[in-house]
């Protein structure tokens, strides 16, 4: 049903007796299956788990439980999470038209892990899932999140040790933030991800090192917003500061030099990029 794109008829039956099989056999083919291919298990998931009520799995006897069911059972909020952490890996790419459908559909997927954490009451408003080992799709820099190790006996595990993290609501709607930003420049100033040409080995290496060291600034919530503030987009810039808590003091100060600026001459034009 689901190559055959029939998911209402999926999620309409019931599967009396089999119903963790099912949750499972999506669930697996969520979690490995490539995002950017045809059907989309983690929308597929996150439907199901929509229409059966479940936004963040329901509660379970004890937060242990509750912690080792959501590592296996993901919600529908933790399914589109996972979905944006894959193609967060994939768009790290400087084909400006793959990266721009990537991180769109990424962005679309944040959005949609958000909204189901905000239907959850405020206490529980937070997903938790393994930390990926590093340099193995590892994320952004961000504020470090609790793990939860401590809270789990070392004997409910086979062997070996997991590292866990809780991603809030907040988490969630700061990345999304952030990355809506990035587009922003990106659309204004495809330059920032686009390398300048085939120039040979040599300068391609060059032009691979510029390009990585250009989206290494842009992955930093306060070179984003001195961006935005460079580029006149005082707007933006405030309200993205102010989600991902970034100091607006050199954004107040140069939205301050350039009202001096046309205070002095009333003529003058703040330039602002234009989407080419």
């Amino acid at each position: 049903m689901c190559e055959e794109h029939a998911i209402e008829r999926l999620v309409s039956f019931n599967f009396v007796g089999i119903v963790d099989e099912v949750e499972g056999s999506l669930s697996f083919k969520a979690r490995n299956a490539d995002p950017r291919i045809q059907p989309f298990y983690s929308r597929i998931l996150y439907t199901w788990y929509v229409t059966h009520g479940d936004y963040r799995n329901g509660e379970l006897a004890t937060f242990v439980s509750h912690i080792l069911s959501l590592l296996t059972q993901p919600s529908a909020a933790l399914a589109m999470y996972q979905r944006a952490r894959k193609l967060a890996v994939l768009s790290n790419t400087n084909e400006l038209a793959q990266y721009f459908l990537l991180a769109e559909q990424q962005l679309e997927a944040l959005i949609v892990s958000s909204n189901a954490l905000a239907l959850l009451d405020q206490k529980d408003t937070w997903i938790v899932l393994p930390i990926a080992p590093e340099g193995l799709g590892a994320r952004q820099p961000e504020p470090k999140r609790r793990k939860l190790t401590r809270h789990i006996p070392e004997d409910r595990f086979a062997s070996g040790k997991r590292d866990l993290e809780i991603v809030k609501l907040s988490d969630v709607i700061a990345e999304s933030t952030l990355l809506s930003a990035q587009l922003d420049l990106v659309r204004k100033d495809p330059e920032l991800l686009r390398s300048s040409g085939e120039h040979g080995t040599a300068c391609a290496k060059r032009d691979e090192l510029i390009l990585n060291i250009t989206i290494a600034t842009l992955r930093s919530p306060e070179s984003v917003v001195l961006r935005l503030v460079q580029n006149n987009r005082f707007n933006l810039a405030m309200a993205t500061a102010r989600t991902l808590e970034v100091d607006m003091t050199d954004l107040f100060s140069h939205l301050t030099r350039q009202c001096l600026r046309l205070s002095r001459n009333p003529e003058a034009v703040l330039w602002v990029p234009q989407i080419s």
